[in-house]
């Protein structure tokens, strides 16, 4: 081939209680391609590669080009101008053994990109997952302390129309028997109008599709919940992370506990809205009333009959983000560490109460395969 492309998605599993990194096998897989094709020209892409870009292309060697952020149109450029890198915006490449990046490009317009090309793929290889993925938008106008999809896809919406995600769904369902979809957008149902919109097309189209999706709580309504069951949604994963109201305001939700309980109590009203809360835990500033009060929040959604699952993990620090300039600032990393090994935010003494958490959790889930509770990790 004249070109491979490797995808790094993930440099690891940012969860404290399954840590693993992908990195080791991602080097593994280049030096192999490098070894069996070593006149192809090797690409890398990616959410997880245009975290750590450069130094992702200072340790391996063997990659020729990396694409940073989108590359729905600077790929296809690459492309044409293969041996001429430099002249394309949002690529790393190497000139005389250095590191070289053109410069970021502008964030494309998502409504105008065509729909993936399906037929080209082996789709049999997402029946045991959650489904494929379909995005309805990119971009995300929250601020939480640990995240990266602001970076990743911009702090301005690009709503991609209802219509065609319809027509996108449909045709997986038509053509190809996908009857499980995921919609892999940061967040679903913000705007609320816009999920909306999406939910009343697919039931407009008539499609027998399963999906499932992420959620904020600051736009769950009755009438919401009721429109997403009617269209299909079969799981509603919610990411509240903190577990009181100073919590919530540190880790920058905009959302109080009270509007959590009211939303969760909303759900528990519909037997069919299965759904799941993720938490985090070793935020700045942590204290004994917010292990008490996190303790408190597990036990309430361990009552509710609906609740699927319950994650609690601390957070991973990453480039671009407030909780990595914090890290810093404390003494925690040093503003050169390159993160590409699994980092978390972990002080002590909280670090050992992290450690029985998620030893209680381990067992949660053991319990759980026997009596049929909601797992947790």
């Amino acid at each position: 081939p004249e070109i491979i492309g490797i995808s790094l998605r993930n440099i690891d599993t940012a969860q404290s209680y399954g840590a693993a990194s992908y990195w080791p096998s991602c080097i593994r897989w280049v030096k192999h391609i490098r070894e069996c094709c070593p006149g192809a020209v090797l690409a890398v892409g990616g959410a997880g590669f245009s975290l750590f870009g450069r130094e992702i292309m200072r340790q391996l060697p063997e990659l020729d080009v990396g694409i940073y952020l989108e590359g729905e149109e600077s790929f296809p450029e690459l492309l044409d101008h293969l041996h001429q890198p430099e002249t394309v915006k949002g690529v790393y490449y190497r000139s005389d053994a250095q590191v070289v990046f053109t410069g970021p490009r502008e964030f494309l317009d998502f409504d105008s990109i065509p729909k993936p090309r399906r037929d080209i793929l082996d789709l049999s290889w997402y029946e045991d997952s959650r489904g494929v993925g379909v995005q309805t938008k990119r971009g995300c106008v929250f601020d939480c302390m640990y995240c990266t999809y602001p970076f990743l896809s911009g702090r301005k919406l690009r709503l991609r129309s209802p219509e065609k995600v319809g027509e996108e769904v449909e045709m997986l369902r038509r053509e190809h028997g996908i009857g499980e979809v995921f919609f892999a957008d940061n967040i679903f149902n913000w705007p609320l109008s816009h999920a909306e919109a999406v939910c009343q097309e697919l039931i407009r189209r008539g499609l027998d599709v399963r999906w499932t999706a992420y959620f904020s709580e600051r736009a769950i309504t009755a009438d919401f919940v009721e429109l997403a069951l009617d269209s299909g949604c079969v799981h509603f994963e919610f990411s509240p992370d903190g577990c009181n109201d100073a919590a919530l305001e540190k880790l920058g939700k905009g959302i109080g506990r009270e509007q959590l309980a009211a939303t969760y109590h909303l759900l528990e009203g519909y037997p069919r809205a299965r759904f799941l809360c993720n938490l985090m835990w070793n935020y700045p500033q942590t204290g004994w009333r917010d292990f008490r009060d996190l303790l408190s929040l597990v036990f309430q959604l361990l009552r509710m009959k609906n609740v699927v699952g319950i994650g609690v993990s601390n957070m991973r620090i990453l480039p671009n983000t407030r909780l990595h300039k914090i890290a810093i600032q404390e003494g925690r990393i040093s503003s050169d560490d390159p993160l590409l090994r699994p980092t978390f935010y972990d002080p002590f003494p909280w670090s050992v109460v992290s450690a029985l958490i998620n030893s209680f959790g381990r067992a949660l889930k053991a319990i759980k395969n026997l009596t049929g509770l909601p797992r947790c990790r």
